[in-house]
């Protein structure tokens, strides 16, 4: 996989720190690659002498070794290292160094043979340098995505990040990273036969890498030229291509790219029937592919070695060569190298008459190409039914979100709109309670106005003032009265009306049990006997206004279910960690078949219209989430009991849960 360089800077003149080292090396220009190995040996001695030692610094040392081959193509580190590499960059400072390695990763498993698994580490890469703002390295990281994606064979995926890395490339006016990504474009429409559009393109990267001296680019976009002019039979034009490209390679140190330059120079050469020169060609690229490490090169030579000896007749030569490319595709165990062996097999025996050994290899070619159709095709149906169920379940999480939304708006309304039904009745109520005392001391002005207005004046007997001044005394004791009940429902309508806090406090229950029954005096109407037994219990720690919400609907309930003359009981106690408060009443009962239903959202047993069915429903609903519990008893002959135990202590219930 050719991968574009990172940005290049001025080598380094004096000596540097260790964290100055490695990003130096990460900036030289992969033109220079001996500057970049003689930096790399002065990192191994920082490690060797002590100088490095932790977890984090090994792993840039690694990481920076990982990239240097790569650049010179050999394979260096394994997969599994590299990712133990990115393992050990967890600090937020290294997220750039991440990224690094999660692009280096890609490009490893690219080499491997793996492009799917290379896919994610690409994404994740190219997402870091983003997010970091490192415009030009996303770009590049783009690139690798594409290529793991051209790779899989998924190429509108492939032509859409080449795509996205072309304009960010240009838009950053990095040269580099546009050369190679329109060289990489170009490879997927050859791929898809569009050969105009790859000619077009490679064009372009040989200008750019004309225009800014790129010599690297220029060799692997003119090899590329060069190789379709083979497939388009302009042999004389290909084979001049592959030689400017094979010069380019060889003045820019790319080893890797001259490998493979001279391995189609030496396919090209037997195509025009000059042995002699393809085994110059093969002898130079066996010397640097085993130099490289660079197998998948070294047996491609081998086999076309082994053509060119069969022909001479040299069988113990072919053979020794045909028996090295074999293990060489035995380690690599790539399904497309031994489907390249079995398919040059196949042709060196049938060229050489042996047409048994021939037939043998053929099948073999058949068998495994059939093995990777049928993998490949299962593994993209796994693929497409994984990316399915994904949309699937983004779908269903979409709706689910929305349903959720639209059920939460209507538990809002619902919720409102029980509140403003409990507040009707509650003003209603309080409006009759206050209306009381307040026209008693309307009714009362006149008359004292008037007594005082005759004491005032004067020539009164003794008998007539004292009659006055008694007559005044009880109206301003009346109006006294009235003022101290209108102050007493203010205050217990203050105490009540705290709905909508939503802290938890201290709060004394006794307090929100008197408030709420003062303002329930009107709807007690003087029939039902209100008995209380509350016990000196602690404060308890609770959202005052929703709890008196939940006094308030109970008590009603209660008085709802009382026809005629009747009782309601109030009991406090504490018990342990909890203080339980019950409310009972003398009323028509719940019967059996409807007692599990009571805490139902809607159930009531009240006439249409006389309630919304929710009162119950929130009441449970905020006990649960106070950490207690609602329960209610009942017998049709003796009423109905609502037992509430609630936690003194909040947090502590919550912790205990």
């Amino acid at each position: 996989m050719q991968t574009p360089p990172d940005t290049p800077s001025p080598a380094a003149a004096a000596p540097l720190r260790f964290d100055e080292l490695v990003e130096h090396i990460w900036r030289i220009d992969p033109t220079q690659p001996e500057e970049s190995l003689r930096l790399l040996d002065d990192l191994r001695t920082m490690v060797e002498d002590g100088v490095v030692s932790g977890q984090r610094d090994l792993a840039l040392v690694g990481l920076t070794e990982l990239m240097v081959n790569q650049q010179r193509g050999a394979s260096g580190v394994s997969v599994e290292k590299a990712i133990g590499f990115e393992a050990a960059l967890r600090d937020q400072a290294d997220v750039l160094w991440r990224a690094h390695a999660n692009r280096r990763i890609a490009i490893s498993l690219m080499a491997h043979g793996e492009p799917t698994r290379s896919i994610a580490f690409a994404q994740l890469a190219v997402d870091l340098f983003r997010d970091a703002g490192e415009l030009a390295l996303t770009a590049r990281c783009l690139a690798s995505l594409a290529t793991a994606y051209q790779e899989s064979g998924m190429y509108p995926s492939a032509i859409e990040s080449y795509r996205e890395a072309r304009a960010m490339s240009e838009a950053t006016g990095d040269a580099v990273g546009l050369g190679f990504t329109l060289n990489n474009l170009a490879n997927v429409h050859l791929m898809l036969g569009e050969q105009a559009q790859a000619i077009e393109l490679y064009e372009s990267a040989r200008a750019i890498a004309a225009t800014h001296r790129l010599k690297r680019l220029a060799g692997l976009a003119t090899m590329n030229l060069a190789i379709v002019m083979s497939d388009i039979e302009d042999y004389e034009r290909s084979f001049a291509l592959y030689s400017e490209a094979l010069s380019l390679d060889l003045a820019s140190g790319d080893e890797s790219g001259a490998c493979l330059v001279l391995q189609n120079l030496a396919s090209l050469s037997v195509r025009r029937h000059d042995d002699r020169q393809a085994l110059e060609y093969l002898a130079q690229c066996i010397e640097i592919a085993r130099r490289l490490d660079a197998r998948s090169s070294l047996m491609g030579a081998l086999l076309i070695s082994a053509g060119i000896a069969m022909r001479a007749g040299e069988r113990d030569a072919a053979m020794e060569s045909i028996a090295e490319a074999e293990a060489i595709a035995g380690e690599l165990d790539s399904d497309d190298r031994r489907t390249r062996l079995y398919e040059e097999l196949h042709r060196i025996y049938f060229d050489a008459g042996m047409y048994r050994e021939a037939y043998e290899n053929l099948r073999e070619y058949h068998r495994i190409d059939r093995e990777v159709r049928t993998n490949e095709s299962h593994r993209r149906i796994l693929e497409i039914e994984a990316a399915r169920e994904l949309e699937i379940e983004r779908i269903r999480s979409v709706e689910l979100a929305g349903a959720l939304a639209q059920l939460k708006s209507a538990q809002t309304r619902l919720v409102h709109a029980e509140k403003m039904s409990s507040l009707a009745q509650l003003t209603a109520g309080i409006a009759h309670e206050i209306n009381n005392p307040v026209g008693y001391i309307r009714a009362s002005i006149s008359p004292l106005r008037r007594d005082l207005d005759q004491l005032l004046d004067g020539g009164l007997e003794s008998v007539e003032r004292d009659e006055l001044r008694s007559e005044i005394g009880d109206l301003l004791r009346g109006i006294e009265a009235g003022a101290t009940r209108t102050t007493d429902l203010v205050t217990s309508l203050r105490s009540f009306s705290r709905l909508d806090e939503d802290d938890f406090k201290q709060v004394d229950l006794r307090q929100g049990i008197e408030s709420v029954l003062s303002l329930l005096g009107r709807r007690l109407d003087g029939r039902i006997d209100v008995r209380r037994e509350l016990d000196a219990v602690p404060e308890i720690e609770c959202r005052p206004g929703q709890i008196n919400q939940v006094i308030m609907g109970v008590l009603s309930n209660a008085i709802d279910a009382i026809e005629g003359p009747g009782a309601v009981v109030i009991g406090l106690r504490h018990e342990g960690a909890s203080v339980v408060l019950s409310i009972g009443d003398s009323g028509r009962g719940i019967s059996s078949d409807d007692l599990p239903r009571i805490f139902e959202p809607f159930f009531t047993r009240k006439e249409v219209g006389s309630g919304q069915g929710l009162g119950l429903a929130i009441a449970h609903t905020i006990i649960a989430e106070h950490h207690g519990s609602i329960e209610v008893t009942e017998t049709s002959e003796r009423g109905t009991t609502v037992t509430i135990r609630l936690p003194v202590s909040h947090q502590v219930a919550v912790d205990e849960r």
